[in-house]
């Protein structure tokens, strides 16, 4: 990690800077720093906008960026996380959500 990142604490929010597939996650996808497992690592919980937890992924400190307050845009964040994880099968559809019943 470079000098002019900081490395993330428990329960730092944290946005992804890779993909990864076989977790059904994509690059800026949100999550919650759970456990720092060594210098280089940490356990990052990612979840739904109901708090049920979608995956839990160690990951190397450089695949994780620190958010900022004002940087998540949680209505932002939702709607990505939420069409991402519908449609791979995780996560009910929002009754609320336009693309519900169009198949």
């Amino acid at each position: 990690m470079g000098a002019d990142r900081a490395a993330p604490k428990l329960l730092d929010v944290v946005e992804l800077a890779v993909d990864l597939p076989d977790h059904n996650l994509a690059i800026g996808a949100v999550g919650t720093v759970v456990e720092l497992l060594d210098a280089n690592t940490v356990l990052v919980e990612f979840a739904d906008t109901q708090g049920i937890a979608l995956a839990i992924v160690p990951l190397p400190i450089s695949a994780v960026a620190l958010c900022e307050r004002g940087q998540i845009d949680a209505q932002a964040d939702r709607e990505t996380l939420s069409a991402s994880f519908r449609d791979a099968g995780i996560v009910p559809a929002d009754k609320d959500d336009p693309q519900v019943g169009k198949d």
